[in-house]
């Protein structure tokens, strides 16, 4: 009877904790079409309508990703809006396997379901972004390999890196750690052959739409784009610019962050004896994750949101860490406790929500952008309103802006059709980019232009823009609205 009342407890107070958790989920999740949301809605609505990814439409995120947000789109833009609920949900289901290989179920559930959407949602969470893909696939293909399912691991993992390609090295190095564990050496052994043979078939996937040589491009490009990024700032193109260009970004939550996963990485070599056979792996994977992600941040690290990256190995320290007071106290009622304890109260530092009270601030700030964000989903893009001045039955459109844009292709309207693959461009830009939306110019019959375009008349890049303003000027007419123009071929 204790024990039947004892479960009900739990269970109870499992679902107080994660009610209020999932519904902070939901109301953070909810992406805007501002910023790179809005490049991002708009190539995932070129794809949706079956334009080639890369071809037809370009940007240098991985295929996976827009491939995943074009399908939300057929829900609906709201569904892809909230599709980073899917994410983190994906990301709950890996690490309560991984817990739940070195924790009893009850504490398993609270790491999973209620610690780590905390966790992530505070390591500079932007929703929408790259970055969660990546980690929430890792941590969910590292879930099923501990959980026996050595083919689904390899088809996740593989799916990890099509989705965010700096997840490369920790997926390999997963599976590779794995084959050095005697009792996971079979499963890891048939699961690498999965993994192997997932992104063979992915890249003949993307040859039969005709975008792998583009994708092969992107991720070339990629890295020219972040050297360049380096010497934009006056910075080096190479590992100490991009951690002299990370250093000031480095604020006290982060180092909280960062101080905590390694602080839990340490403490498991020093509690080496407590280790069991599945908390060993565990161990092992938290340190490559670490190290994996260290070599991502040192390598490619230029904006603020990319410190996202550190919620993989954050999580993981999470697993580890609950994992470890089950062994030290025993896998009784008391041990059963410390572990869901030990995970509730590592939420906090993990996550960098420090000072606490930013953990509810943040809760009502998103409750209170949730009726903002609701109310724009049925808004209609300034420039797609500008398109439907054009008093032309049929004709092809290019886009001269950054990211600027509000996902202006999801209501592109059904008399135009995008010409210009690479609709957005940003001072910092390759010049080679530049020469192609001037070569591109000579196909379109409208041009939307914005005003942070022709602030690059002033810019870096000033002697590559001089060409394409003038050959608007010379062949286009154009009519102002607000902060862009619509031209139209003379």
């Amino acid at each position: 009877m204790h024990h039947v009342i004892g479960k009900v407890a739990a269970t109870a107070t499992l679902l107080v904790f994660a009610a209020p958790t999932w519904w902070f989920v939901v109301l953070s999740a909810a992406a805007p079409r501002t910023s790179d949301n809005g490049v991002f809605l708009s190539v995932a609505a070129a794809v949706a309508d079956g334009a080639p990814l890369y071809v037809d439409v370009v940007d240098n995120k991985d295929p996976l990703f827009f491939y995943a947000l074009a399908g939300a789109l057929k829900f609906g833009p709201g569904a892809a809006q909230l599709l980073d609920v899917v994410w983190l949900l994906l990301a709950a289901v890996g690490s309560l396997l991984l817990a739940s290989s070195v924790t009893k179920p009850i504490p398993a559930l609270f790491v999973g379901f209620v610690a780590t959407p905390l966790v992530i949602l505070g390591i500079d969470y932007q929703p929408g972004m790259t970055n969660l893909p990546g980690t929430s696939l890792t941590l969910l293909g590292m879930g099923l390999l501990v959980s026996r399912a050595w083919w689904a691991a390899g088809v996740v993992l593989a799916l990890s890196v099509a989705a965010k390609i700096t997840v490369a090295p920790i997926a390999v190095g997963v599976l590779v750690a794995a084959l050095l564990v005697p009792h996971m050496r079979p499963r890891a052994i048939r699961s690498l052959a999965v993994f192997l043979i997932s992104l063979s078939l992915m890249a003949v996937g993307l040859w039969a739409v005709g975008s792998l040589g583009g994708y092969l491009a992107v991720l070339s490009d990629n890295f020219r784009y972040s050297g360049d990024v380096m010497v934009y700032f006056g910075l080096s193109p190479d590992f100490l610019g991009h951690l002299e260009r990370l250093n000031p970004d480095m604020r006290s939550d982060r180092w909280v962050s960062g101080g905590s996963i390694l602080v839990i990485a340490f403490a498991a070599l020093a509690l080496w004896r407590f280790r069991s056979e599945r908390l060993t792996v565990l161990v092992v994977w938290l340190w490559m994750t670490i190290l994996g992600t260290f070599a991502a941040l040192a390598l490619s690290y230029v904006w603020p949101h990319h410190w996202q990256m550190v919620a993989l190995p954050a999580v993981m320290a999470l697993v580890v860490a609950s994992g470890l007071g089950m062994r030290v106290l025993g896998d009784g009622r008391s041990g059963s406790v410390v572990s869901v304890v030990v995970a509730l109260a590592l939420t906090l530092p993990l996550g960098g929500w420090i000072p606490i009270q930013r953990l509810p601030g943040t809760f009502h700030t998103e409750r209170a952008e949730w009726t903002q964000w609701r109310s724009q989903l049925a808004d209609r893009t300034l420039e797609s309103r500008l398109l439907e001045t054009v008093p032309l039955p049929t004709f092809t459109v290019a886009r001269l802006g950054t990211n600027d844009d509000a996902a202006f292709l999801l209501d592109l309207p059904p008399s135009a059709s995008l010409t210009c693959p690479r609709f957005h461009l940003y001072d910092f830009s390759p010049a080679v980019d530049f020469g192609e939306a001037l070569a591109c110019l000579d196909r379109a019959d409208v041009v939307i232009v914005t005003d942070q375009f022709l602030t690059f008349q002033n810019g870096w890049r000033s002697a590559n823009v001089a060409p394409v303003v003038a050959l608007l000027a010379e062949q286009y007419s154009c009519l102002r609205v607000e902060d862009r123009q619509v031209c139209s071929r003379r």
